[in-house]
């Protein structure tokens, strides 16, 4: 599990919003995305991790709204390469939006946004 704040990605998490998908990259990220709107703060206690796990589920990539991002992978190698290319699609997303124009195909939004309690 990868827990990161990078800048790309933590400018859609203050908006609450998981990026549009516009890069073959984002296919890693299919149907394994999902925005918490309420971010609890950090885990003090080995029950709240395991609690904060099983909400998570499969998911690969959780954007805690208002704070950075959390990655998971099979491996370790695997969780840093995926938190890069989310990073890089965040960024991609947030030039789109900076650009002003809707992007130029209308994809389907392979994302769940809802609340997870933790």
């Amino acid at each position: 599990m990868i827990h990161k704040l990078p800048s790309w990605t933590t400018a859609l998490a203050a908006l609450g919003e998981l990026p549009e998908l516009f890069h073959q990259t984002g296919c890693l990220f299919h149907e394994e995305l999902v925005v918490v709107d309420e971010y609890a703060g950090s885990i003090e206690h080995q029950e709240a991790g395991a609690g904060r796990a099983r909400a998570i589920g499969r998911q690969r990539v959780v954007l805690p709204a208002n704070h950075g991002v959390i990655v998971t992978g099979d491996t370790l190698p695997q969780a840093v390469y995926l938190a890069a290319c989310f990073d890089r699609q965040c960024r991609l997303a947030y030039d789109v939006i900076r650009g002003g124009a809707p992007p130029a195909r209308s994809r389907k939004r392979s994302a769940r946004k809802h609340t997870i309690s933790w």
